[in-house]
Order: structure tokens, then sequence, then C-alpha cells
């Protein structure tokens, strides 16, 4: 019974999803990385199964040099270790695009380097 609904949501979760890389080199050998995430279709999958939800729509980016920066004294306060660890995702942005009308879901990694 378990490896029956694992496979199930392995299929729902691979079908579901368009996963796009990208590489963006510059003479200088700097760069952009980037993910995209898809899942369009995996919106149509809960279609008309709530009649008492609002449609919503989200566009959101999390830049997160300006989180570090903002959370800066709290991040002062651990092992400098994880200070570090936390400083390697400076580069790093997250967007997202969400329209409940157009059953429409995008998802983007970049990192720059």
């Amino acid at each position: 019974m378990k490896r029956t609904f694992l496979f199930l949501t392995l299929f729902i979760v691979l079908s579901g999803c368009e996963i796009r890389e990208e590489y963006n080199f510059k003479e200088d050998g700097s760069g952009v990385y980037q993910m995209s995430f898809d899942l369009t279709e995996f919106m149509g999958m809960n279609e008309g199964t709530d009649s008492t939800a609002v449609e919503q729509k989200v566009d959101t980016v999390i830049n997160f040099a300006a989180f570090l920066d903002e959370k800066k004294d709290s991040i002062a306060q651990l092992d400098p270790k994880e200070q570090k660890e936390l400083e390697l995702l400076r580069p790093l942005e997250f967007e997202m695009k969400v329209n409940d009308s157009t059953q429409q879901m995008l998802m983007n990694l970049r990192y720059s380097f």
C-alpha cells in the first residue's frame, strides 16, 4: 500500500511540473543560473474542488540579500560557520507568480555568480 501511494504521489508531482534550467555566462566568467518551475498543469488538477475559495493573484519576489541585511542582528548571534553558510545565499532570488483565474503558477530561482 505504501509503495502504491509513493508511486502515485511521484507520478502526480513529476507529470504536473515542467522544470527548466538556464546558465548565462558573461565574458568575465560571471553569470546567472536560473531554475524555472511551471506548475500550471498542477493548478488545473485542483480546479472546481472548492466552491468557497477566493481567487488569488500572487506576485512575490524574495531577495535574499535584503533579507540577510534586515536580519543581520539575529544572524550575528549565530555560530560563525552558520553565518558563512547564510552569506552564500546572498545572490539568490526567488520569484513566484500565481493567478487562479488563468490557472497559472510559475516559480523561478535565480543565483548570480
